[in-house]
């Protein structure tokens, strides 16, 4: 049975700025929260507390070439054969979307104190140019990262739902279309099974919610469900 529950407020004044879609992740195993607040263009407002709010630690997670809203942020391990030498156990993620070229990924190797230089989740030969909102960012046991695409246009100029999906911490993205899907309004989400298995939650043409499965990455999808 649950407790009654005591909400205390823990803002951190410095990032609370009135802005657009704030955004708050946990990591599991440290519980290291992360928050942000998209303000100005690619300016997020970035902090992180180990002390469940009672003191905060500002950063930066505002690469020159970073989105304009919608940020995402996630944590999780890095990929076993991932090794130039980083120390952290695990590795903080933040994407933030563009208006004109998709969306940008930024990796922090500090724990979240500060971030690479951000590059695209999405090439215009993938996706083209336009839709550039996503869904939140997932890692995988095995570091996998995840980015659901809400809308991409394809080389044979239809449209589809789709997986950016990286191996190598962010180096490198790969656009993975689902099946039976068309660009949408609402955002897709994905979810990952502690076997790595990932479930792809998507709007269908009809409007209706689908999930669908994949072991392999977005390779191959099956178990489309209404």
């Amino acid at each position: 049975q649950a407790c009654e529950a005591l909400w205390e407020d823990v803002t951190d004044l410095a990032s609370s700025a009135t802005t657009v879609d704030p955004i708050l992740e946990t990591e599991q195993i440290t519980g290291r929260t992360f928050v942000s607040n998209q303000f100005t263009g690619p300016n997020a407002l970035f902090a992180y507390t180990d002390d469940d709010g009672e003191t905060w630690i500002s950063a930066s997670a505002s690469p020159p070439n970073g989105g304009a809203d919608h940020q995402t942020i996630g944590v999780g391990p890095y990929p076993s054969d991932f090794n130039f030498g980083i120390t952290e156990d695990y590795a903080v993620y933040f994407c933030s979307q563009t208006l004109s070229a998709g969306a940008f990924f930024a990796r922090s190797d500090t724990g979240g104190a500060s971030f690479r230089p951000g590059v695209p989740v999405r090439t215009p030969q993938e996706c083209g140019t336009a839709g550039g909102i996503h869904g939140h960012l997932q890692v995988a046991p095995d570091g996998t990262a995840y980015l659901p695409l809400r809308t991409c246009t394809k080389p044979d100029g239809s449209s589809s739902q789709a997986i950016s999906v990286s191996t190598d911490a962010g180096l490198t993205w790969e656009v993975r279309y689902i099946p039976g899907t068309e660009a949408a309004q609402k955002d897709p989400a994905v979810g990952i099974a502690s076997d790595g298995t990932m479930y792809a939650c998507y709007e269908a043409p009809d409007h209706s919610a689908h999930a669908v499965v994949s072991t392999d990455r977005g390779v191959t999808w099956s178990k489309d469900y209404n």
